[in-house]
C-alpha cells in the first residue's frame, strides 16, 4: 500500500533540485519568456506530477509540489517565492502555466476515460469495479465522485474534451473563490488572459526581450508602487504620487497612463498617441454622460485610468469585446525573413506590444533613479552573488598631507 503525502513530499524534493538546476536560466530576463517557460513546462513539471494519475484530485496533496512550481513561476519575473508583490497565479496565468491540482487532475481524468478502452487488464479492472461498503476508496470510485461534484461536464465525451472541461472547471472556480488575490482579481477582470499569444511572438524580437520582460512585470502587478515601494523611508502617506507630487494615489496604471512626470516620455516613445486613439474610442454619447460622471469613467478618473490601463497592456473592458486592441498583436506569425528585416532594423512597424514594452523599460529605469535621487529608495546595494562584485560604501574624500580639501592630489 503506497502513502499519497510520501509520493507528493518527494516530488517536492525533486522538484526543488530540478528547479535548482535550472534557476540560472529561469531568473535570466536576457532570454526570451517562451524559452524559459518551455524549460518549466519540459522539465520541472514532469518531475513534480510523476504519478499524479494516483494523487491527482486532492488539494491537499498537491500543495507540496505546488510550492517549487511557485518558485519557479514567480523566477519568471525576478520575485522570490516569499515576495509579495504580485501572486505566483497571476504569473502562472499571464504564461498560460497551470497549477499542480489542475494538471494532476487533467491527468486523473484522462486516465478514468482511457483506461476502459484499453486492450490490456486494467480494462477489465475499471469494468468491472465491485461497489460494497468498503469499495469507497477505490481509485475509480473516488474519481468518479469528484467529477460528480466539481465538473459534472466532463461526462459523456472524449477523454480529450473531458480533461479541458476539468482544467476550466478548476480554473474558474478558484478565481470565483475567496482564496485569490487582489492582482489575480484585476488581472482577470481586465481579461489580460486574452493576448498571452504575445510571449510566444516576442520569439521574433530578440533584442527587445529585456522590454519585454519589464511589460511581464507590468502586466503581472510585479511593480512596487505607492507604499508598498519602501513604507520606511515614504515621506508621502496622505496618498500622493512620490514622482508628479499630485495628491493622488501611485498606481501602476496611474504611473503608465496620466501621471504628469512621463508625460514628455510618452510622447517620445509613441505611448501618448496610443492612449489618444483609445480615449478616443472611448467617448461617450451626451445621453450617456452624466451617468458616465457618476461612475467616473470621465478624463481623470481611477475608472478611466482603468479602462484606458487595459487596452494598453493588451486587456479588454469586459469578456463580450471580440479581442484586444488593433494591432497590439501580430496578425500572423513572423516569417524567419521578417525576423531577419527586424534585426537589421528594416522591417515594418512593429506590434503594440513591442512599443509599450520598450515604453515600461524606460519608465521603470527612469522611475528607480528619480525615487533614489529622492531618498525614497536605497541606494544599490553590491550582491555579491547577484553582481558577481562586491563595492566599499561610499566614504568622503579626505584631503592628505599638504593638500586643502577638494584638490586633486598631484600624479605619482
Amino acid at each position: 500500500m503506497f502513502e499519497k503525502e510520501a509520493i507528493c513530499r518527494e516530488r517536492e524534493f525533486k522538484g526543488e533540485k530540478a528547479y535548482q538546476s535550472l534557476k540560472a536560466l529561469i531568473w535570466n530576463l536576457r532570454l526570451p519568456s517562451s524559452f524559459r517557460v518551455m524549460l518549466i513546462e519540459s522539465v520541472l513539471v514532469p518531475t513534480l506530477t510523476w504519478a499524479c494519475e494516483l494523487w491527482g484530485m486532492q488539494e491537499a496533496l498537491s500543495k507540496f509540489p505546488q510550492k517549487v512550481l511557485d518558485s519557479a513561476v514567480k523566477g519568471l519575473v525576478r520575485l522570490r517565492r516569499s515576495a509579495s508583490h504580485t501572486g505566483a497565479d497571476v504569473v502562472a496565468l499571464e504564461f498560460d502555466i497551470m497549477s499542480v491540482h489542475q494538471m494532476a487532475s487533467a491527468a486523473r481524468t484522462r486516465a478514468y476515460f482511457k483506461y476502459p478502452q484499453l486492450k490490456s487488464a486494467i480494462a477489465q479492472l475499471m469494468r468491472n469495479v465491485p461497489v460494497t461498503p468498503r469499495s469507497r476508496g477505490l481509485w475509480s470510485l473516488e474519481t468518479h465522485i469528484w467529477l460528480r461534484q466539481h465538473s459534472p461536464h466532463a461526462f459523456n465525451r472524449p477523454p480529450y474534451q473531458a480533461v479541458e472541461w476539468v482544467k476550466k472547471d478548476i480554473l474558474s472556480a478558484y478565481a470565483r473563490s475567496k482564496r485569490t488575490t487582489a492582482h489575480f482579481k484585476k488581472y482577470w477582470d481586465y481579461h489580460l488572459s486574452k493576448s498571452r499569444d504575445y510571449v510566444t511572438q516576442a520569439k521574433g524580437f530578440i533584442r527587445d526581450t529585456y522590454a519585454i520582460s519589464c511589460l511581464h512585470k507590468v502586466r503581472t502587478f510585479a511593480v512596487l508602487e505607492g507604499l508598498r515601494l519602501a513604507p520606511e523611508r515614504y515621506q508621502f502617506r496622505n496618498n500622493r504620487c512620490p514622482c508628479c507630487l499630485q495628491p493622488v494615489p501611485e498606481t501602476i496604471e496611474h504611473m503608465l497612463v496620466t501621471c504628469p512626470q512621463w508625460e514628455v516620455l510618452r510622447e517620445e516613445t509613441g505611448v501618448s498617441s496610443i492612449i489618444q486613439q483609445i480615449s478616443s474610442g472611448m467617448r461617450l454619447s451626451s445621453s450617456h454622460r452624466r451617468d458616465a460622471v457618476q461612475h467616473g469613467v470621465v478624463p481623470g478618473s481611477l475608472k478611466y485610468e482603468s479602462a484606458v490601463f487595459s487596452y494598453l497592456v493588451g486587456g479588454t473592458r469586459s469578456s463580450s469585446d471580440r479581442g484586444v486592441f488593433p494591432r497590439w498583436l501580430l496578425s500572423k506569425p513572423l516569417r524567419h525573413r521578417d525576423q531577419i528585416l527586424d534585426q537589421l532594423g528594416t522591417a515594418a512597424p512593429v506590434p503594440l506590444f513591442v512599443v509599450i514594452a520598450r515604453h515600461c523599460a524606460i519608465l521603470l529605469r527612469k522611475r528607480l533613479a528619480l525615487l533614489r535621487r529622492n531618498g525614497i529608495v536605497a541606494p544599490a546595494r553590491a550582491n555579491a552573488a547577484d553582481v558577481g562584485m562586491a563595492a566599499l560604501p561610499h566614504l568622503p574624500q579626505v584631503a592628505g598631507p599638504g593638500e586643502r580639501q577638494g584638490e586633486q592630489p598631484p600624479p605619482h
